[in-house]
């Protein structure tokens, strides 16, 4: 099965890094490390997280304060979004 990032999810990347870097490149580091293991782990089990409610067809998965929302596709995973947990969900999903 393939892992397959959105633009948006390479730029959330990129952007939670860039923050948690501007004080703490190791744990930035450290963080994405994290969530690109359990991204990674999705392709062996795709219905691991649970369903988000608001829309079904996503997925999402917890890592730290972070969420992973994705789609378990035929044949791939694709990650939709990465985003802090404390954000209003429904608001960044209506705009995918």
């Amino acid at each position: 099965m393939r892992l397959v990032f959105t633009a948006q999810a390479e730029q959330d990347l990129l952007d939670i890094w860039a923050y948690i870097a501007s004080a703490n490149v190791p744990a930035a580091d450290r963080l994405l490390d994290a969530i690109e293991a359990a991204c990674a782990m999705l392709t062996d089990f795709p219905r691991l997280g649970p369903a988000f409610s608001p829309s079904p067809a996503l997925r999402y998965l917890s890592v730290g304060r972070y969420l992973v929302l994705y789609q378990a596709l035929k044949g791939a995973v694709k990650i939709v979004r990465v985003v802090h947990g404390a954000r209003y969900l429904p608001g960044i999903v209506e705009k995918n």
